[in-house]
């Protein structure tokens, strides 16, 4: 069995973080790209005046049932959580590799 020098393991081991961080950088700048444009997109649909909701009633309750900016507000919703959830694996992946 041949034992690396612990040069050689130091910078094998600073490569894999180095790999590491370059992947969450272009996961988080695509996703930071996504929120911008579905939060700039429901902005927009709100500053347009333009309300296409649709309702039905529920007894004396009117009920939401369709809604062009609720969509575009829940895209916009969806991208921050993914980014969050994007940042927590990278975290992980970045604590496993440290186990190893």
């Amino acid at each position: 069995m041949t034992i690396l020098p612990p040069q050689t393991i130091a910078f094998l081991y600073q490569s894999g973080i180095d790999r590491i961080c370059d992947a969450y950088q272009l996961s988080a700048s695509a996703l930071d790209v996504a929120t911008h444009a579905a939060n700039r997109a429901a902005i927009n649909y709100l500053k347009s005046g333009s309300d296409d909701s649709e309702y039905e009633y529920e007894g004396k309750h009117r009920v939401l049932v369709h809604s062009t900016q609720h969509a575009l507000d829940y895209a916009a919703m969806g991208t921050t959580l993914s980014a969050r959830v994007v940042r927590e694996a990278f975290i992980i992946s970045a604590f496993h590799y440290w186990e190893s």
